[in-house]
């Protein structure tokens, strides 16, 4: 179900966006997904995308002091500039020059009809909704999402507004080590508010002021409810329609949201810990591990997107091209030739001058330590 959007590549690359950030469109919310994710550089992996010279970095040193934080880096290449083919296209100028991002949150409503839903279940619905139509206008006509059942009660009844475009739930949970994720909408109506006194007995649950207890039933059908009653959270109120709910259709509202705190998991489900930069567990008050904790925020906050940039000054001069990197390794490995030969062989049929320091360095790189960013 993705769609192309243009975007300036100083949203996708700058002080304030870049990968794990998450930029406002016109199609909604997207968060922009790891490098390692984009179709772009995947191709160029595979062979299928030829990188011209002008888009490669030959950036020697800027090239190692990044391989220290990504192992399995292979060479710097400049981010696509994402254009469209023509203005407001909703295609781009090349099919494979592009980045790759998602919808974040996923979690949306429908501001006509209230139904929240994640976002893969309302493209299940979606499709369901026009089964046996041609995928691809299917999902042309999805985008921005919409809602199913708004536009199934307008088709039946031959009257009102079709298309009802779905709203993304403003708050996210971030985490000080980084995490990101949705605020868990399908344990809202079941969650309890323990007392001051409760909260004091309860280690687990001292960190917040709601606790959730799973869901509140099998078949959940949410509602997003909001009321202008009250100016505060207590104004929104998320609701189960499942007429066999245990429930039975309370109404729960949002007051109480930036209280809470949910602990972060490893993979094995152990809580994940506070550690300092030499990556040493940080104790409270009490001497016990810090636990790391999620909380509330809102997503377009200053606060949830801080990036770590890498400031590089380019010496041309100093560095060998990647090219000639590889003839070097290649008339080695192929011809064992010894260091005299190859510069005579660069010399004679590449017309590249070149010290025989400067050979030995690519054949047999020195190992140096990581620097502080002033002496790099």
């Amino acid at each position: 179900m993705s769609k192309y959007t243009e975007l300036q590549t100083r949203k996708i690359l700058s002080a304030y966006g870049g990968v794990g950030s998450i930029i406002e469109t016109p199609e909604g919310a997207l968060m922009i997904k790891p490098f390692d994710h984009w179709q772009y550089f995947a191709l160029i992996n595979k062979g299928r995308i030829e990188i011209e010279e002008n888009e490669r970095i030959e950036d020697i040193r800027l090239f190692e002091r990044l391989k220290h934080y990504f192992p399995n880096l292979e060479q710097l290449v400049k981010v696509p500039a994402n254009y469209s083919k023509l203005y407001g296209s909703s295609s781009p100028r090349l099919d494979n020059h592009i980045i790759n991002a998602k919808y974040f949150p996923i979690w949306m409503y429908c501001n006509n009809c209230g139904r929240l839903k994640p976002l893969d279940e309302w493209y299940k619905k979606w499709k369901d909704v026009h089964q046996g139509g041609n995928i691809n206008k299917i999902n042309e006509a999805f985008h921005p999402p919409k809602c199913y059942a708004c536009y199934q009660k307008a088709k039946k009844e031959k009257k009102g507004k079709k298309f009802h475009s779905l709203e993304q739930i403003r708050f996210i949970l971030t985490a000080p080590n980084g995490a990101i994720k949705d605020l868990p909408w399908n344990l809202w109506t079941n969650l309890s508010r323990p007392n001051k006194e409760e909260r004091k007995s309860d280690e687990e649950n001292s960190a917040s002021g709601i606790v959730f207890n799973g869901e509140c039933c099998g078949k959940q059908d949410l509602r997003y409810i909001k009321s202008d009653k009250y100016a505060d959270f207590s104004s929104v109120m998320i609701q189960c329609k499942n007429t066999a709910c245990p429930t039975n259709g309370k109404r729960v509202t949002l007051a109480g949201l930036y209280s809470i705190r949910l602990p972060d998991y490893e993979k094995n489900g152990s809580p994940k810990l506070v550690k300092d930069k030499d990556n040493n567990i940080i104790l409270d008050d009490k001497g016990k591990p810090q636990k790391v904790y999620f909380k509330p925020v809102i997503r377009t906050s200053n606060s949830v997107y801080y990036p770590l940039i890498t400031n590089s000054l380019y010496l041309p001069n100093k560095a060998l091209k990647r090219k000639t990197k590889e003839k070097i390794k290649t008339l080695y490995e192929s011809a064992d030739f010894s260091v005299e030969e190859i510069q005579q062989t660069l010399r004679n049929k590449d017309e590249i001058e070149i010290s025989l320091g400067e050979i030995e360095e690519v054949l047999n790189p020195k190992s140096s330590d990581f620097i502080s960013e002033i002496e790099y």
